[in-house]
């Protein structure tokens, strides 16, 4: 532990730096034992490879730093792809989207069964890519949580095309969705489908952005994205991300299947008045230095890419982590009558997607 009270991040090298240093590294063992001016230099070459391409600095690469450095200097960053749509929506890499707005009981407070929504990873025959729970909070303490699933289309290919002639993506992500509403639904939740005007807005298309924030109005607000490190202390940052006193925040956890469990990834957006300094304001967490534009765009619940820093873990750290979804305090619509307005939802969906109906509760009148 650092006298900071922070743990020393240790940052794992991709495969292509890997390959690359592998590679200085025995052009400079054929070089052996070095005896010519020129078999000195290959050898000082490949040490010096080496070391660039594995050292890091506060969580990021050397090499990644010098690049978003200099993506910033040039005022051109790479974009993201997003997944259009009002609800659903399939793209060229055949994926479909579904986003379900949860609320709790009028004036409570309880926490998302993490556990029980991971489940629907792989339920009813489908398996679903990743889901994203997000949540936004403001000072003032009013908050909003979405549950984004996401199913594509080649990892449920057989199954399908079992069910129709055309793969019917969108309906069978919709039902998913529906059945992990109802089932919420019966725990006591309360759930509805999210209109485009419902969807959290990063800001990640407008201001200048900077290497410690995205600048806005002028100077008013500032966007700071950081990502969160996936370890046994995980319970504890998200507890104290909840209490840190900002303007308003945005945390993202995302759950996807491991060769053994799952596997998590995380991110926050804090919103300030000021600029955010260059440490990360709590332990656990790595700012988007220089990358902070394209992060929050990636937090876009219809972004075609996972979160950074995907990590293995146990089934029991998954139980640990709380949740908490505080009511806005506007009137939600359950999901089921919701459908009746928006289309597709209901049983025209399940014959479509080749689905079958979950059972409802039946409560006595």
């Amino acid at each position: 532990m650092s006298p900071s009270g922070r743990r020393p991040i240790i940052v794992w090298p991709d495969t292509w730096r890997v390959t690359l240093a592998v590679s200085v590294g025995i052009a400079a063992a054929l070089a052996y034992p070095w005896r010519s001016t020129h078999d000195r230099w290959v050898l000082a070459v490949a040490v010096l490879s080496v070391v660039v391409l594995l050292s890091y600095w506060r969580g990021v690469h050397l090499t990644t730093n010098a690049r978003r450095r200099m993506a910033i200097t040039r005022g051109r960053r790479p974009g993201i792809h997003r997944r259009r749509g009002s609800l659903f929506s399939a793209s060229i890499d055949e994926t479909a989207t579904a986003l379900i707005r949860v609320e709790p009981r009028a004036g409570r407070r309880d926490a998302l069964p993490l556990p029980l929504i991971a489940s629907y990873l792989d339920r009813y025959g489908i398996r679903t890519d990743n889901i994203r729970i997000i949540n936004n909070e403001k000072i003032t303490g009013i908050g909003q949580t979405w549950i984004a699933l996401t199913v594509s289309a080649i990892a449920n290919l057989a199954a399908l095309q079992a069910r129709a002639a055309h793969i019917p993506l969108d309906q069978t992500t919709h039902v998913v969705a529906r059945r992990l509403a109802d089932h919420l639904h019966e725990l006591g939740w309360t759930t509805r489908v999210a209109r485009p005007g419902d969807l959290p807005q990063f800001g990640a298309g407008t201001g200048r952005e900077t290497w410690r924030a995205v600048v806005r109005n002028d100077g008013v607000d500032y966007l700071a994205a950081y990502r969160i490190d996936i370890t046994d202390e995980l319970p504890d940052v998200f507890t104290q991300i909840r209490s840190h006193p900002v303007a308003e925040s945005w945390v993202v956890l995302e759950i996807a299947r491991a060769a053994t469990g799952f596997s998590l990834g995380a991110a926050c957006v804090f919103r300030t008045a000021a600029m955010p300094r260059r440490r990360a304001p709590l332990a656990g967490m790595t700012p988007q230095h220089g990358n902070h534009r394209q992060a929050l765009m990636a937090l876009d619940p219809f972004a075609a890419q996972r979160l950074e820093g995907h990590t293995a873990v146990p089934d029991e750290l998954l139980g640990r982590l709380l949740w908490p979804v505080l009511a806005r305090g506007a009137r939600a619509v359950r999901l089921s009558e919701a459908g009746r307005v928006i289309g597709g939802i209901g049983t025209a969906a399940s014959e479509a997607s080749g689905l079958p109906e979950r059972p409802r509760a039946v409560r006595n009148a």
